[in-house]
């Protein structure tokens, strides 16, 4: 791994303002209105879904009435269908979609059936299944290499990480090495290249989708 850089964990090198790489604001750019039938499909027209929160990372737990306002990574090669069901993931557990593809674009580079580390880590959010046999009991989730289970299980360890830190580059590193590495860099006022690249991905997601 390259050599750590020092800077705040707040403010990671050439990232935007912590507040939008997490937050879930509609966006002004290539938004389209769809809702969530009960089959789990989604159309462009229907009844009014559910509206992710602005106020941060974590849930209010109170029920929209907006339609969801659904946003694309343009040059990923999932389709617009797959994408819509990963914001859906995000969205249920208020966390940044932006976010999660940086993630899913440095842990796999969009490769669903991506292994490393001698075939512990899997899929697209390379999730090890040793270590994360809980969360995946929890929600359900048998098979890492479907993308939807695979980032579900994902998600939901970052908005855990998120819940511990309250602070993205903690929550990165915390998801990447573990929370003793995350701490040790805390404790050493430093941030991980790999934080830093992903939250320089998302800021860059982020203005392209003109948040």
């Amino acid at each position: 791994m390259a050599k750590k850089k020092k800077v705040l964990l707040l403010k990671p090198a050439g990232t935007m303002v912590l507040a939008a790489v997490l937050s879930l604001c509609p966006a002004t750019l290539r938004v389209e209105h769809a809702s969530i039938q009960e089959d789990g499909a989604v159309t462009e027209q229907g009844e009014a879904g559910r509206t992710p929160s602005d106020a941060g990372m974590i849930s209010s737990g109170i029920e929209q009435t907006e339609p969801m306002h659904y946003r694309y990574i343009e040059d990923c090669p999932f389709p617009k269908k797959t994408q819509r069901k990963i914001f859906e993931i995000c969205a249920g557990a208020t966390v940044s979609f932006e976010l999660v593809m940086a993630v899913i674009e440095r842990e796999s580079g969009f490769d669903t059936k991506c292994v490393s580390d001698e075939g512990q880590s899997v899929g697209l959010m390379q999730i090890q299944e040793k270590w994360h046999r809980e969360v995946m009991d929890k929600l359900g989730c048998r098979d890492l290499y479907d993308p939807l289970q695979n980032v579900r299980v994902g998600v939901e360890l970052l908005k855990r990480h998120f819940e511990t830190y309250q602070d993205a580059a903690a929550a990165l590193m915390a998801y990447n090495g573990g929370q003793a590495y995350a701490e040790r860099m805390i404790t050493e006022g430093q941030i991980s290249d790999y934080a830093e690249s992903v939250l320089e991905k998302a800021a860059e997601y982020e203005r392209a989708n003109g948040l």
